[in-house]
C-alpha cells in the first residue's frame, strides 16, 4: 500500500495544526507545504475541500538518503496529505517511504525507509490520542 491514515474528528485546520505539532513532536522538518485548494481556486477557478500536501523529513535520514544515492533526492519528502471532509472531519494520509523509496532499488535506503516508516507510525499514533 502506497499510503496509510487516520480520521479525526475535527475540522481540516484544527488536524493541520495537530499534524504540525506532532510532527515536531517526532523531530520532523517541514521542508515544504502545498495548498492544492487555494492552487485549484486561483488557477482553475474551481472550489473544492481543504486539501494540504505537506512534505515531512527527518533531516538526517534524508542527508543519508542521498549520501546513499544523490538521485534518491527526487524521492523525498515525504508527503502528507491532510484532508478536508463533510461534518467537520479530516483525513491525515501518509505515503509509505517504504514503497516510494523502495523504487530507490538500494539496500541502504531500504533500511532507512523502514526506519522513516516507523517514525511516521509514532506521529499516527500522537494524532490518535
Amino acid at each position: 500500500m502506497y499510503s496509510f491514515k487516520v480520521e479525526l474528528n475535527v475540522g481540516f485546520n484544527a488536524a493541520l495544526e495537530l499534524l504540525k505539532d506532532a510532527l515536531q513532536a517526532e523531530n520532523f522538518g517541514t521542508a515544504s507545504e502545498i495548498d492544492v485548494q487555494a492552487t485549484v481556486k486561483k488557477k482553475a477557478n474551481m472550489d473544492m475541500l481543504g486539501y494540504r500536501i505537506v512534505g515531512a523529513c527527518i533531516p538526517i535520514v534524508a542527508k543519508k538518503i542521498i549520501d546513499a544515492d544523490a538521485d534518491a533526492g527526487n524521492l523525498l519528502p515525504c508527503n502528507i496529505v491532510v484532508r478536508e471532509l463533510e461534518g467537520n472531519k479530516s483525513v491525515i494520509s501518509f505515503m509509505n517511504p517504504k514503497m516510494v523509496l523502495g523504487l530507490a532499488n538500494n539496500e541502504d535506503i531500504a533500511k532507512l525507509a523502514d526506519d522513516a516508516y516507523d517514525e511516521l507510525q509514532k506521529v499516527k499514533q500522537r494524532l490518535l490520542k
